[in-house]
């Protein structure tokens, strides 16, 4: 069930959200972003789990891909948090296959995750953190933190970049890798990417995330993926499996 109305101030993201949607899934069909890869890495790390669990998403979107990943794993509820009404409404048809208890929300990451009063054993942000402003990624990773239970486990797949390289080298790198090899994508589709990117993305460098998480809490972070033109990370971030104080 879809729960709650989007605030208003993101009615600029919900038109581009609307817009992009094809683009976004033609992106998929041709594995430009290796989600292929990146989901069967997921599903790896999920079908590992030996207890059952409670998975919060950030910017589900449709939430297909991630079913896959979570199917036939011991999920024991999921809760997905998106910007877009429109995207959750079509989660719902793919959350419904996990046979658990579903929660859809509309909401922005870092808001819910600052308000929310529930705890989840594992969270999954997949190329979504790379929106927010340097402040706001240092909040997250301390609400993040704050959200899981003591062990919890927090995945994050997103763009990176390169140490010592600025935003703008990063914006053209991108681009450039766009334009040699997303030959399927027409220059219309392109430019529409390239315009989002340059306004949206803010993508920081590793040693920059890894000091934020390391501040929240977070002690064991595994890369588990490092690809796609040297833009794209999975981060594996684990909590303390005893709480702080206990021993």
């Amino acid at each position: 069930m879809v729960d709650s109305q989007p605030d208003a101030s993101f009615a600029a993201v919900q038109t581009t959200f609307s817009q992009g949607w094809q683009v976004y899934d033609k992106i998929l069909q041709h594995d430009y972003m290796d989600h292929q890869q990146v989901y069967g890495i997921l599903r790896s790390h999920y079908q590992s789990l030996t207890a059952p669990f409670d998975l919060l998403e950030l910017g589900c979107g449709d939430a297909s891909q991630s079913v896959l990943a979570l199917n036939g794993s011991l999920i024991r509820s999921y809760r997905g948090v998106d910007l877009s009404a429109v995207a959750l409404q079509l989660a719902e048809a793919h959350v419904s296959q996990l046979r658990v208890p579903v929660l859809l929300q509309v909401g922005e990451l870092l808001n819910y995750l600052q308000t929310c009063r529930d705890r989840f054993d594992q969270i999954l942000v997949a190329f979504a953190l790379h929106h927010l402003s340097a402040e706001q990624k240092q909040a997250f990773w301390k609400a993040a933190a704050q959200c899981l239970r003591t062990g919890g486990q927090l995945l994050l797949v997103d763009v990176f970049r390169l140490p010592n390289e600025s935003r703008e080298q990063y914006l053209d790198r991108y681009q450039q890798f766009m334009v040699s090899q997303w030959s399927a994508m027409t220059a219309t589709e392109q430019d529409f990417i390239n315009a989002h990117i340059r306004q949206s993305d803010f993508p920081e460098t590793d040693a920059s995330m890894r000091d934020w998480a390391v501040a929240a809490g977070f002690t064991d972070l595994d890369c588990l993926y490092f690809g796609n033109a040297d833009t794209q990370r999975i981060w594996r971030c684990s909590l303390p499996k005893t709480a702080k104080g206990l021993g």
